[in-house]
């Protein structure tokens, strides 16, 4: 897209505050700028739940330039917001309007940031698929809950949305719909007014077009101060912690790509690895990550059954979340603690590794499946069970050049030094891919 086409909201955020601060552009401006879009648009692909359809009185007046000033953003719709309704997927709330802000809303606000809607989710953030379109192919799907958030920065029509992974729903739609995902570590964004269906993994994120204005969200957004000595301490004790080799994930029970896939992945690494002086490796796991697996399926079941215990309405949820709030159930107290003392037991494990791994690998094992068609195994879940940082860049294509992403993980607390390396290695905007 060349710089002169691009409607104004959809400029970097340097270019943005540029602007405002020469008064060159108004907060007003650029908010007409989305809205004009939808209005030219319409929402082909069932993005948003619902959005912004006309600018509030904004002036630049007297203005004190903050971080975030001049960026759009779109909201998952099980985040609170207090500007429109938070629907959870469902059909509970119809008509309800929006109560108060989640925090991570209300700090984006405070920081600039202005919400221009609510995208479309899964059922209570779960697995039941929405009716977002996938902008890239529109034959296929777009990703698990978090499809509306990861359509809307891929359609064009903002340059970041919000989205929550507790398994796979920021990586998988990223790499469907060829733009950046990042999942921070668990804990980095705060949660409150965010809808609660697991304790232990539920993380927030972003979906953008380029690093910059992810980067700059969470920086904003992460949890600082005082009343966070933990997260203040680990992040200076890793921030300085060279990576020491690249390690690959791929294999039984991680991931089942076609060969081709995997040899792309193979090679991206084996390059990435020359490019940074770093020695090249496959990581390996033994029984463990069977049980990891098992682990996290019984602690997800168990807690949505109790965390949704009053929304168990037969007219009002599908059978398919009854069912699986009934296998919750059935587990004991004592095979819930057990299941959550080995996911806390392995994420220590690594978090206090010697060395420092970058761990390497695909995304999602295929692009984008056609619509009906199944996800296939993929890392996702047990990156997240260790609470890791995770990217997906729009990096490797398929045999059919389709779009697949490439995931960067590493230890818990070294979201910064992530970020840093994606930035030298995807300087770009992933709307302007088109050949790797």
């Amino acid at each position: 897209m060349k710089s002169e086409m691009i409607p104004k909201h959809l400029l970097t955020l340097g270019a943005l505050q540029k602007e405002l601060a020469s008064e060159n552009l108004s907060l007003r401006e650029i908010v007409e700028s989305f809205i004009d879009l939808q209005n030219s648009k319409g929402d082909p692909n069932k993005c948003w739940q619902t959005r912004l359809t006309e600018a509030p009185p904004y002036s630049n007046r007297g203005r004190v330039q903050v971080p975030l000033d001049g960026l759009m953003i779109g909201v998952k719709d099980n985040i609170a917001t207090s500007d429109f309704p938070t629907k959870m997927g469902t059909d509970f709330w119809e008509g309800d309007k929006g109560g108060f802000d989640s925090r991570v809303v209300a700090t984006l606000k405070r920081r600039g940031a202005v919400i221009v809607g609510k995208t479309k989710c899964s059922e209570f953030a779960v697995h039941k698929r929405t009716t977002t379109l996938n902008p890239r192919y529109p034959e296929c799907e777009p990703g698990t809950s978090s499809s509306g958030s990861a359509a809307a920065v891929a359609s064009g029509e903002v340059s970041i949305a919000l989205g929550t992974q507790t398994a796979g729903s920021i990586i998988k739609p990223s790499s469907y719909c060829g733009v950046i995902g990042f999942k921070p570590s668990f804990g980095e964004i705060p949660r409150t007014g965010v809808l609660k269906t697991t304790e232990l993994f539920d993380t927030v994120g972003f979906f953008g077009r380029r690093l910059e204005e992810i980067n700059a969200a969470y920086l904003a957004t992460r949890v600082e101060g005082n009343n966070y000595p933990i997260h203040s301490r680990e992040r200076s004790r890793f921030a300085k912690v060279p990576y020491s080799s690249i390690e690959i994930l791929t294999g039984e029970g991680i991931d089942s790509p076609t060969a081709q896939l995997a040899h792309e992945l193979e090679s991206y690494a084996a390059s990435l690895a020359e490019d940074l002086g770093l020695p090249l490796k496959i990581k390996t796991f033994g029984e463990e990550l069977f049980k990891i697996r098992e682990s996290f399926d019984l602690i997800y079941a168990k807690d949505l059954a109790y965390f949704l215990a009053d929304h168990k309405i037969e007219d009002k949820v599908s059978g398919e979340l009854l069912s699986y709030m009934d296998y919750g159930n059935s587990f004991t107290s004592g095979h819930y603690n057990q299941a959550k003392d080995l996911i806390k037991k392995w994420r220590l494990e690594y978090q206090y590794l010697p060395l420092n791994p970058l761990y390497v690998s695909l995304a999602t094992s295929s692009s984008a499946p056609l619509v009906g068609k199944p996800d296939l195994i993929d890392a996702n879940l047990l990156l997240t069970s260790l609470g890791f940082p995770q990217l997906s860049l729009p990096i490797i294509r398929d045999d059919c050049r389709k779009i697949v992403g490439v995931s960067l993980a590493s230890r818990k607390f070294t979201d910064e030094s992530l970020l840093s390396l994606a930035k030298t290695i995807f300087p770009g905007d992933a709307l302007d891919v088109t050949s790797y």
